[in-house]
């Protein structure tokens, strides 16, 4: 259990407060005062309670239960602040191809290797219409790997991966959106490589050359995942994404 949010410079009181009772609800050994502090930060109607229409909730992040409601949330959420900031959203697809991967006798794979069967992998551009679908999946059906990420200028994200830990660039820090380059993919959508982000409180000052302080580059990648489109079926491919 962490003793302090390694994304904050300082911790106050309070913060520690919360850990402390976080441990303690773990163990299920919560004392009077946790459970007094907890009740404080219950939202509702009531006089003094938290209220999640205050502006400073607007655009904090959210913890849920289950994954397929954080990419619903995320959805309507990158539609409201559209609609609160009055910009287009632009979407971003990634370069994907399935994974065809067949079996090689071990005496076609290797002579010196016969106590094995092999698997070779090639590559497979999908149709038009299969790439829609693939696409269109919910991030949690794709190992949180997205086919399409809609952004636009100054709106709040989370990293979700370690690009580079001495430059900030880690999985859990917030940002902002602060700029993008496209190119054209293999099926002449739009694709980020990179998209610039702005790091809210990193913990030490960031300086990337040609970039305003705090500006990072957050490149494409490439990543071998498994998507599920249904219930009974799963479709391995190779996915290009930032």
């Amino acid at each position: 259990i962490l003793r302090q949010n390694m994304h904050q410079k300082t911790q106050g009181p309070a913060d520690a407060k919360l850990y402390t009772t976080l441990e303690n609800m773990r163990y299920k050994n919560c004392t009077a005062d946790d459970l007094a502090f907890l009740r404080l930060h219950i939202v509702g109607p009531d006089p003094g309670r938290p209220k999640l229409t205050d502006p400073q909730f607007r655009n904090v992040s959210i913890i849920t239960a289950w994954n397929n409601q954080k990419d619903r949330i995320n959805e309507l959420g990158c539609q409201r602040f559209a609609d609160d900031t009055k910009q287009p959203l632009s979407v971003f697809f990634s370069n994907d191809q399935y994974i065809l991967s067949t079996e090689v006798s071990p005496i076609q794979a290797d002579s010196n290797n016969a106590k094995c069967t092999c698997r070779t992998k090639d590559m497979v551009d999908f149709s038009d219409k299969d790439q829609k679908i693939i696409w269109n999946l919910s991030p949690h059906t794709s190992e949180h790997f997205p086919g399409k990420l809609q952004l636009c200028l100054d709106m709040p994200v989370i990293i979700k991966y370690n690009h580079a830990t001495k430059l900030c660039i880690t999985n859990g820090q917030e940002g902002i959106v602060a700029g993008w380059t496209t190119t054209l993919g293999t099926k002449n959508q739009l694709t980020l490589d990179p998209l610039f982000v702005y790091l809210e409180n990193p913990p030490s000052l960031v300086s990337f050359p040609g970039l305003p302080p705090n500006v990072v580059p957050i490149p494409n990648s490439s990543k071998d995942i498994t998507c599920v489109p249904s219930s009974d079926q799963m479709v391995h491919i190779k996915r290009q994404q930032v």
